[in-house]
């Protein structure tokens, strides 16, 4: 359908309790979190002293996104996620981006899921044409 950003987060209780880091060098002392099936979450968009992204080894590991946005958001880790999952928690000051000057631009993907054992009905491809109208309309992954 489209794509969206992935930035760097962490609530500002965890930045409390363990420090904000000043260079992206000091993230190896940190805490993160991740899912178990997207290793490219594990690729952070900051730079290695190469220029490419960071790849970081999760300290606590979930199946879900929202469960280790959660996690986050309770001060337990800095994670490496969607901007669209996370804009209502950053306009409220739930999370904050880490490095935002030094960030890369990298996007994942976000598909539209389901079964094709059958002619594509109109309903589905009507929802997935509208979906795909609206986000191109701001309402998505562009935060």
């Amino acid at each position: 359908i489209c794509s969206t950003r992935v930035r760097v987060w962490a609530s500002p209780a965890y930045l409390e309790k363990h420090g904000h880091p000043h260079y992206v060098v000091d993230l190896d002392n940190q805490v993160f979190l991740s899912v178990t099936q997207s290793l490219s979450l594990n690729d952070v968009p900051l730079p290695s002293q190469a220029g490419m992204p960071v790849h970081i080894k999760p300290s606590i590991a979930a199946s879900r996104g929202e469960t280790f946005r959660q996690l986050s958001l309770d001060g337990w880790g800095i994670l490496s996620f969607y901007a669209f999952m996370t804009h209502r928690d950053r306009d409220a000051g739930r999370l904050v981006q880490l490095f935002p000057k030094r960030t890369l631009e990298m996007s994942q993907p976000i598909n539209a899921v389901y079964y094709r054992n059958t002619a594509l009905s109109a309903r589905i491809s009507t929802f997935v044409s509208n979906l795909s109208e609206c986000w191109e309309a701001g309402m998505g992954g562009t935060k």
